[in-house]
């Protein structure tokens, strides 16, 4: 059953006893959420959520428009099938019993061209098998424990150097089609990595990223029905909304002898635990951590929130009267020639050039189709009109589709970097860091041998980063920390 969010309490607490308990979780994501779930389930409902959005969700968040249109704001796939819980809950509640609907019948990516051409799909075919082995050999670096070659730190630099010999063999418009194909894919890459550009990209931690076997799901009735079948099993009293946390003290001077942690939310609001259980997002960490935690955080973990990369991914929603595509149409994959700037060495104008990062529209539902983009583009986009927005996209889709395209009767886009509670999408490898990082960021502070300030979330999970699943898996782990801690028996 759904839980509605307005019944979640957010108000003052008269009774000072309502702020305690055993169990502290900052943060109502999917890793907040699923420790809580884990708990309950298991006999422990000492616990509270503290939220700080309006909202719970964090990075799941399904939008209703028109009816019964959905669009994801965030998290969008189920990545992969073995092993993975996300899929489970989904397919065990019957949530993928529409997942064969109209299949077969948007079957086509189109490579089209500014020019308005459509690209041969054999040279797609071609440089996509030629793309998939360099990505390979990206990944083998850290899953064969070979030295990456010495002028070559990132992702980015080793493709590039790669292309660059595998169009040596080709010449003029041939090899110009072909370098616009790598480009796209790469632009893809980065959107799938969180980062601006794969430059930024860790090449010898690329392969500690685990690909869960199958392919990747969308959930019809919404990717926010699988936190709702976790939600039913936690009581919604125990949620507090509107609650943005300003410290957490761990020291002598918590306040409270029968309680380890005191935290104090900005509303001078102050909760006591014995257990705090972390899952903000990276990027909230990033930017408050050195006044957040009293006392400051042990300087390796420090080191791990800032050496991890942190980026910001939007998608931008064009919602138009009639299609504008065939019906066998699924995505629109957009060859954007190179650009003068870069050959001038002038600096790119960001309101000329942001959405030169779109790679791709992909066909969401008959009358709406989806760009993704990220780094310093996507946080431009951020910041302008969607009139402006229905513009720039429009113009793009001319081009490429080489007739008029009408204005979109609505324009839906996120705002991740923007947004107080996140400051970005998920985490990757950036270059300086390292996977021991990751592991570094999820360890527990222990005082007396007991774990009193944990840490879940994406960024915390060593080969599922950036992922729904593997956020859900980190709650699941310190909630279960906390079990085995009382001995208490569990079961998954």
């Amino acid at each position: 059953m759904a839980t509605d969010v307005h019944e979640i309490y957010n108000g003052p607490h008269e009774n000072k006893a309502d702020n305690k308990s055993k169990v502290l979780i900052i943060g109502a994501g999917i890793a907040g959420i699923s420790a809580a779930e884990f708990l309950s389930k298991n006999g422990m409902d000492d616990f509270k959520i503290l939220e700080s959005a309006h909202r719970v969700g964090g990075r799941i968040w399904t939008n209703d428009i028109d009816g019964d249109l959905k669009v994801e704001m965030g998290a969008n796939w189920i990545h992969g099938i073995e092993r993975n819980p996300i899929y489970q809950l989904a397919d065990e509640n019957g949530l993928l019993q529409l997942r064969y609907k109209d299949k077969g019948l948007r079957h086509r990516n189109i490579f089209m061209t500014e020019n308005g051409d459509e690209v041969n799909a054999k040279v797609v075919k071609e440089c996509d098998f030629t793309y998939g082995l360099l990505i390979q050999q990206c990944e083998e670096f850290y899953q064969m424990g070979m030295p990456t070659p010495y002028e070559c730190e990132s992702v980015g630099g080793y493709m590039k150097m790669e292309i660059a010999e595998k169009l040596e063999l080709y010449h003029g418009n041939d090899r110009k089609l072909r370098d616009m194909i790598f480009r796209q894919h790469l632009m893809q890459e980065a959107v799938v990595s969180g980062c601006n550009d794969l430059d930024d990209v860790s090449l010898s931690e690329f392969g500690c990223y685990e690909e869960l076997p199958g392919v990747h799901y969308t959930i019809p009735p919404g990717f926010q029905s699988v936190l709702e079948i976790l939600l039913s099993k936690v009581p919604q009293e125990n949620i507090y909304l509107n609650q943005q946390v300003r410290s957490v003290n761990y020291g002598d001077s918590a306040g409270d002898e029968n309680y380890k942690v005191c935290v104090e939310c900005e509303n001078g609001e102050k909760f006591y635990a014995n257990h705090v259980i972390v899952t903000v997002s990276l990027g909230v960490l990033k930017a408050a951590v050195d006044r957040m935690f009293i006392p400051k955080l042990p300087s390796p973990k420090v080191e791990a929130i800032e050496k991890l990369g942190f980026g910001v991914v939007d998608k931008v929603y064009l919602h138009f009267e009639e299609p504008i595509v065939a019906p066998d149409v699924f995505r629109i994959e957009l060859l954007w020639e190179e650009d003068s700037f870069i050959e001038d060495e002038r600096a790119p104008n960001l309101a000329d050039t942001w959405y030169r990062k779109i790679y791709s529209f992909e066909v969401a539902h008959e009358n709406l189709i989806t760009g993704w983009l990220c780094g310093k583009e996507a946080l431009y986009m951020e910041s302008l009109s969607e009139e402006q927005i229905a513009n720039d996209c429009c113009n793009v889709l001319k081009k490429f589709l080489k007739k008029d395209i009408p204005l979109p009767t609505r324009v839906i886009r996120t705002r991740w970097g923007n947004d107080k509670n996140t400051r970005g999408a998920y985490c990757y490898i950036q270059v300086g860091a390292a996977i021991q990082d990751v592991e570094t960021l999820g360890e527990p502070i222990d005082i007396n041998g007991k774990p009193v300030i944990q840490f879940a979330g994406e960024a915390t999970h060593p080969s599922f980063y950036s992922t729904t699943h593997g956020a859900l898996i980190t709650g699941h782990r310190e909630a279960k920390r906390i079990l085995d801690l009382y001995g208490m028996p569990c079961s998954q």
